[in-house]
């Protein structure tokens, strides 16, 4: 009998196992999914402030001016990645 309640014991346990594991595996991927968009955001933020204050009242030269210093935050940030490279 206590064979009995040792086995299933056991199941029990290794089930909760399988479900924790699977709980921290999307809890990584929505981290990494929110650290994704976190980043964006900071991208645009900053190349938003960038091109504030030199485009004020020009729509076209703002926007133009956004895609340039977004583009240029990307490629600075894609660098100091790899220093060495």
């Amino acid at each position: 009998m206590s064979e009995t309640l040792m086995v299933i014991a056991t199941a029990v346990i290794a089930v909760f196992a399988g479900l924790s594991w699977y709980n921290s595996v999307q809890i990584k991927k929505d981290a990494i999914k929110k650290a994704t968009e976190t980043r964006e955001l900071i991208i645009k933020l900053t190349a938003g402030i960038m091109a504030s204050g030199k485009t004020v009242g020009e729509p076209k030269l703002a926007a133009d001016l956004l895609v340039q210093h977004e583009d240029k935050l990307r490629d600075a940030i894609a660098k100091s990645k790899y220093p060495l490279a």
